[in-house]
């Protein structure tokens, strides 16, 4: 999934090794497969109240590759809401004492995260990191939709518009790009956003390759923004962006949003865009 979102860097970003339990004496291995089949989706959640500060977390439990004898194997992707999720890897579900409880590994910087089902559907557990410190946190099921929600309106560092703001639109596109051609046409005239978009108070630039498999530095961006776009693809590891349609959303030349795809257009970027427009009308 090529899902990009902005904000701050993945302290646990990554999926290893999912372990869910439930007790053989209580649950049939029909009722295990059913209860692994009811996995797959999108678990959004917070630290449970009081922990220092809100972040927001995302798992994704992709699909069930194998489910026999008390164990299944999944595809799982974990990270921060606001920054963009790890490529999927496998995860190991067991049965094993009288509760569905998850064990996730993270990939990369290490540590863990412990999760329990609760009875209201929801997973509650810590994040802990490889210094031993530990956070609680609680997942819900939830949609791409209502976690881009969230992303909108708490962007990082509280990086929300003024009435002297800045506000950059960066496009990225190609010219072998079937999605983009068919975004272009619907809000583009002459190279510029439409004037019915009500873009204006947006410095928009369009960066065109001849292919969608050439990559996009930050050093191709204007000058203005090619610092803090560095930095942002320093902090996920990332040399450039690669792939197209993108949109870079900035405040005061702070890259604030990014998105990938024409869903994200609709679900995030859009959405973004008039978020940072009303802010900066209200001053």
């Amino acid at each position: 999934m090529n899902d990009s979102s902005i904000g701050r860097r993945v302290a646990m970003a990554g999926v290893a090794s999912l372990a869910w339990a439930v007790s053989p004496s209580r649950a049939s291995a029909a009722d295990f497969g059913q209860r692994v089949d009811a996995l797959p989706g999108l678990w959004f959640g917070t630290e449970v109240p009081g922990a220092a500060g809100e972040r927001r977390f995302v798992l994704q439990v992709v699909n069930v590759l194998s489910a026999q004898g008390g164990r299944a194997r999944l595809v799982a992707r974990w990270g921060l809401a606001d920054h963009p999720w790890p490529e999927a890897a496998e995860a190991l579900v067991t049965e094993q004492d009288e509760a569905l409880r998850l064990a996730l590994t993270p990939r990369g910087a290490g540590g863990r995260v412990t999760l329990q089902a609760q009875a209201d559907g929801s997973l509650v557990g810590q994040v802990i990191a490889t210094s031993g410190a530990a956070e609680g946190v609680r997942l819900a099921r939830a949609t791409v939709g209502e976690i881009h929600a969230w992303i909108v309106q708490n962007p990082p560092g509280g990086l929300r518009a003024t009435a002297a703001s800045a506000l950059d639109l960066v496009y990225l596109s190609a010219n072998d790009c079937g999605p983009c051609r068919g975004w272009e046409q619907q809000h583009l005239r002459a190279g510029a956003p439409r004037a019915e978009l009500g873009w204006q108070a947006l410095q928009f630039t369009m960066l065109k390759r001849v292919s969608f498999r050439n990559p996009v530095p930050a050093q191709d961006l204007p000058e203005p923004l090619r610092a803090s776009t560095a930095r942002w693809l320093d902090a996920r590891g990332w040399r450039h962006f690669s792939g197209t349609p993108q949109w870079l959303l900035y405040v005061d030349q702070r890259l604030r949003l990014h998105g990938f795809g024409t869903n994200q257009f609709e679900t995030l970027v859009a959405p973004g865009v008039r978020a940072v427009l009303a802010e900066r009308g209200r001053g």
